[in-house]
């Protein structure tokens, strides 16, 4: 089933619409976008889908991760991945951080005690 989303033609939120079109296009059904005039809407597809907005989407492979886990704490027996820039060191300038030896795309990891194995493989896959 095509389902037809209306969109003004500038100036939207589309998170507004974003978990709606989601479910909709997971159960198979066609959705497209359009504007009161009866135009297609040119959404930002970077908006639509939340990739690029959080800090991790910023560092190559990181949103493919599997099995460890990323997060802005290190407390558990699992391995977690954190970025230093955008947690515990944000409030230092880029500047500052750069001069400290923690550039924007530095990842701390803390090995828990999955299979080396295990923790490779995800490392490898997200990062082909």
């Amino acid at each position: 089933m095509k389902v037809l989303m209306p969109l003004p033609r500038a100036d939207f939120d589309p998170s507004e619409v974003a978990v709606s079109w989601k479910i909709l296009a997971e159960s198979g059904h066609d959705v497209v976008f359009a504007t009161p005039d009866g135009g297609v809407a040119s959404a930002d597809p970077v908006m639509l889908s939340g990739i690029g907005l959080d800090f991790w989407s910023r560092v190559r492979g990181l949103r493919r991760l599997r099995l460890i886990v990323r997060t802005v704490s290190l407390g558990g027996v699992e391995t977690l991945a954190t970025r230093p820039a955008a947690t515990s060191h944000a409030s230092m300038s880029a500047e500052e951080r750069e001069k400290a030896g923690i550039p924007d795309g530095l990842i701390r990891v803390a090995v828990g005690i999955e299979s080396p194995a295990d923790l490779i493989a995800d490392l490898d896959q997200a990062l082909a």
